[in-house]
């Protein structure tokens, strides 16, 4: 999921999330709702990406040696 912006064409705003689906969430109000990004040039919508969410990568861990840890500390004896 990538959150972003959306903009309407009076220039409003509201902060929405792009699912993997290509369908856009949004609340405005109390009213939410579900867009495809494809209808969004059609309904007069813009879609702004947040950059913060392209940038994000997780961070990369060593696989845990599970036997020689228990044997280096001992634990689960």
């Amino acid at each position: 999921m990538t959150t972003g912006t959306v903009v309407d064409e009076e220039g409003n705003e509201a902060t929405g999330v792009l699912r993997s689906n290509r369908i856009v969430s949004f609340t405005i109000g109390r009213t939410t709702r579900h867009i495809s990004l494809d209808d969004f040039a059609e309904l007069g919508l813009i879609w702004k990406a947040n950059r913060a969410d392209d940038d994000t990568q997780l961070a990369y861990r060593e696989p845990v040696d599970s036997l020689r840890f228990f044997r280096v500390t001992g634990e689960g004896l």
